[in-house]
């Protein structure tokens, strides 16, 4: 399979480790969970009340709008799922439902947070408080987000899945290399958690008209604004009749109907009639150019 980016080929390459997956993961995570976006590179132990223990990979907090927390297990799908995967995320599930475990995630989370002040801060920011702790005490007591990223979502994946409870999202995250040169210059190709949110339009400043509704000029519009010339054809003519340049008008539309306007416009030569008598002319019932 081979990406083509401006004329440079990429080659899709399979990670070599679960390690270097992880690894590119963590380098582009502000581009999957979005740029407000909290990555903790931390293997924190989850155990069940029974005992049970199990390790995650990562854990992250992004807005989605609202705060969310989840769950991060990076898999190759060269290895066995139901082997390894699948009793892995069994396990995350009766962790997190004990209590003391949460406890313990909380005091990992803000642990993390307090002594980082560039983290510190930037979550200050966009929550709009200060109260840090009460801030991740809630956003821990709601239930993950569960993340498995692969880089290949296969059959067997998606027949495993049934059987696990919880939110479960796949992150499909694929490698490309660039061919031709001595680096190795990578791309990746990856559905975002977070899709990035769409720049606003420009102001528009040109009156837009609703659908399906006219306007016309008010009569003081024409008395204060006096033309001195008017075109019609490529014709300029001076302005001295308004009446005569609008029944010259209707006699074009009516009379020359199929050179102008490429239909026979004959069938409203009586509207056009009636314009002429309302304008204070008599004319002579006017029929269509054959």
């Amino acid at each position: 399979m081979f990406v083509l980016i401006d004329g440079v080929r990429y080659r899709h390459i399979t990670p070599d480790t679960e390690e270097s997956l992880e690894k590119a993961i963590k380098s582009n995570h502000q581009h999957i969970f979005g740029p407000d976006s909290f990555y903790f590179d931390v293997k924190r132990k989850i155990r069940s009340s029974s005992g049970i223990a199990s390790i995650p990979d990562s854990y992250v907090v992004f807005f989605d709008p609202n705060p969310k927390w989840c769950i991060v297990e990076v898999e190759l799908a060269s290895h066995s799922i139901y082997n390894h995967l699948i009793p892995q995320l069994t396990k995350f599930n009766r962790g997190i439902d004990d209590s003391a475990t949460r406890k313990k995630l909380l005091d990992m989370f803000y642990t993390k947070i307090k002594d980082d002040k560039v983290l510190k801060a930037k979550l200050k920011q966009k929550i709009r408080s200060g109260e840090i702790y009460k801030f991740v005490s809630d956003l821990i007591s709601g239930d993950p987000l569960i993340i498995i990223a692969i880089d290949e979502r296969t059959d067997e994946l998606e027949e495993a899945l049934k059987d696990i409870r919880g939110n479960v999202r796949v992150l499909e995250f694929k490698t490309f290399c660039r061919e031709g040169v001595s680096d190795q210059i990578n791309a990746y190709v990856f559905n975002a958690i977070v899709r990035p949110k769409r720049e606003k339009s420009e102001t528009v400043t040109t009156k837009q008209l609703p659908t399906g509704r006219i306007t016309k000029p008010s009569r003081q519009d024409f008395i204060k604004k006096k033309p001195k010339s008017f075109t019609f054809r490529g014709e300029t003519v001076d302005v001295t009749n308004w009446q005569n340049i609008l029944i010259n008008i209707c006699e074009t539309f009516v009379n020359d109907s199929l050179g102008f306007f490429g239909v026979d416009m004959g069938i409203f030569s009586k509207t056009v009639q009636y314009i002429k008598e309302r304008l204070g002319k008599s004319y002579a019932s006017i029929r269509p150019s054959d």
